[in-house]
């Protein structure tokens, strides 16, 4: 079986949506538990595994020790950083149950994965955002604290979750989660847009 679940790279200011691609195979005793990860990935990238079937392990979510092939497209974009964590887990537990994630077809997902499953933020989460929406997808699913900030973007439903089970629970449509309150987006006034009132700073005289 493979899975597919839909992240993104940064680039400059930037995100490229990526493809996230798990094939599972049974091994035998010299290859148990080999994760090979394709596609451009940097040092923190490749060691996603070990990291990654920790946290699966810890977080009581079905895993064989296999090898775990694992398709980062476009392969000639460089992918950076441990935000391909929570993508590769879920994809690569989807795979050992055999679960067709159909609640994941309009997410995009990213997240660093602690070893004991909780999720850690990443970087770029506003352009992640931007990114998700212009790459047509309908909803982005992060770590809780890069929530507020991504929920910027209008037209985007963003959900902000703590750990790894709790994204399984996710994607899988076994748990509800409601979206972040968006913080105050960008006004237009007189043509020009500005983050602030600046009448309202103290000290200011209108």
């Amino acid at each position: 079986m493979i899975s597919k679940i839909y992240s993104a790279a940064l680039r400059g200011v930037e995100a490229v949506e990526v493809e996230v691609e798990v094939a599972a195979r049974e091994a035998d005793g010299a290859n148990a538990g080999r994760i090979n990860i394709v596609g451009l990935p940097d040092a923190a990238v490749r060691e996603s595994g070990d990291r990654v079937t920790t946290a699966i392990l810890a977080s009581a979510l079905n895993f064989v020790y296999g090898v775990h092939t694992v398709n980062l497209a476009p392969a000639d974009l460089k992918k950076e950083g441990p935000s391909f964590d929570l993508p590769i887990a879920l994809a690569m537990i989807a795979c050992e149950q055999e679960e067709e994630l159909s609640q994941a077809r309009d997410l995009m997902i990213v997240g660093e994965l602690a070893l004991d499953g909780t999720l850690r933020p990443v970087k770029g989460a506003l352009s992640i955002a931007l990114g998700a929406k212009a790459a047509g997808r309908r909803r982005l699913l992060l770590p809780e604290q890069n929530a507020r900030e991504a929920a910027m973007v209008s037209g985007l439903e963003v959900y902000g979750l703590r750990s790894l089970h709790e994204a399984w629970q996710f994607v899988t449509g076994k748990e509800a989660t409601q979206p972040p309150e968006p913080r105050p987006t960008l006004v237009q006034s007189n043509n020009r847009e500005h983050a602030a009132d600046f009448d309202e700073v103290k000290g200011q005289h209108k």
